[in-house]
């Protein structure tokens, strides 16, 4: 049994949680302060803050937080946010708990070498992720963008080149990282009558996969060839990184279309860029990109079979609760030297930087 010292939480945290928070752990053993992530950023900005006055209020926020820190060395810590320097100031923190999904930016060689286990909440939203996918995959099946043209244009008709066009049901998609977005996602592809393959580091048997590979260049390769859509929802890591290349994308099938809801820096954006001039496959739809946001000049904004969502989707309704539903179970893993739930593994590493 490992009891928590100290905690300190810089998420946002209502009452009823607030004291769930504090039963667990302790009454005075948890330090709060008020949220400082992009999203407080976007309200600054909205209410009229400069730039320059956000950067202050950041700074000064990431300035108490580190004082507190160092002078206290609590061994657990609540985000927010990704971590920085400020969680890492003093030398006691053995556990880090990120409520949001994608914690790239977290899984530092710091951290690591410290050995400072990471988790997350990723899942949290996995439901609406899922469909994101689907509608992208169901919106390229059937043209909306022409759709939409042609509608707009007031044309009774799509042209004799939409007759070409053949259903979702039948054909094969390739689900890259079965986690829980990658798995709600399989769920509803089998429903419109999907051959469903999986990509994943830990293969195993699932009612809703036709089969899951193991991860490697070879079954990416061979995935890449066999999918009418290939779907990313992997973590983004050293191996990951790029793994969607210009030699990935000179297999696929030309009909082919190349989905992303996970992280922009999986794709060579460049590659994708030159595979969709030339043709080489049929479309894309996209919700994250290398640097966000997308670059005014990117032809991807213009491309009649490219469609573009800006790192944007719906929320399930009870996604706050259900992402403090993972901080809960973790804390009693810690307390009980149970298992983690969403633990950072040493090949999560990511060392890389935007291009």
């Amino acid at each position: 049994m490992s009891t928590i010292r100290l905690a300190v939480v810089t998420a946002k945290v209502n009452e009823k949680t607030k004291q769930k928070l504090n039963e667990m752990i302790g009454e005075g053993k948890v330090k709060y302060f008020e949220p400082f992530s992009f999203v407080e950023m976007q309200k600054l900005a909205a209410s009229g803050m400069s730039r320059e006055e956000i950067i202050a209020k950041t700074k000064e926020h990431k300035a108490a937080v580190a004082s507190f820190v160092k002078e206290n060395n609590p061994d657990v810590a609540i985000l927010g946010h990704d971590i920085d320097a400020s969680i890492l100031a003093g030398n006691g923190m053995k556990w880090i708990h990120c409520t949001h999904a994608g914690v790239e930016k977290s899984a530092t060689a710091e951290v690591f070498e410290r050995g400072i286990t990471v988790t997350s909440s990723a899942g949290r939203n996995a439901e609406a992720l899922a469909e994101h996918a689907l509608m992208f995959i169901l919106a390229l099946t059937y043209n909306i963008n022409h759709i939409r043209d042609t509608q707009k244009a007031h044309k009774f008709g799509l042209g004799p080149a939409y007759k070409k066009h053949t259903a979702l049901f039948g054909k094969t998609v390739g689900i890259i990282g079965c986690g829980h977005n990658g798995t709600e996602l399989a769920k509803r592809l089998k429903a419109c009558g999907v051959r469903v393959l999986g990509y994943d580091r830990n293969t195993r048997s699932d009612e809703n996969f036709d089969s899951i590979v193991e991860a490697g260049e070879e079954n990416l390769r061979k995935i890449a060839v066999e999918s009418d859509f290939l779907v990313l929802t992997v973590s983004l890591n050293d191996s990951t990184f790029h793994m969607i290349n210009e030699e990935i994308l000179s297999i696929m099938k030309p009909s082919s279309y190349l989905i992303n809801i996970a992280r922009g820096g999986l794709v060579d954006e460049r590659a994708l860029e030159k595979a969709l001039e030339n043709h080489e496959i049929a479309g894309a739809g996209l919700d994250t990109f290398e640097n966000e946001p997308l670059r005014e000049d990117s032809p991807l904004w213009d491309m009649p079979e490219v469609i573009c969502t800006p790192h944007t989707t719906p929320q399930i309704r009870d996604m706050e609760e259900k992402q403090w539903e993972f901080v809960f179970a973790n804390i009693k893993a810690y307390q009980e030297d149970g298992q983690f739930v969403n633990a950072l593994k040493s090949d999560d590493l990511y060392s890389k930087r935007k291009v």
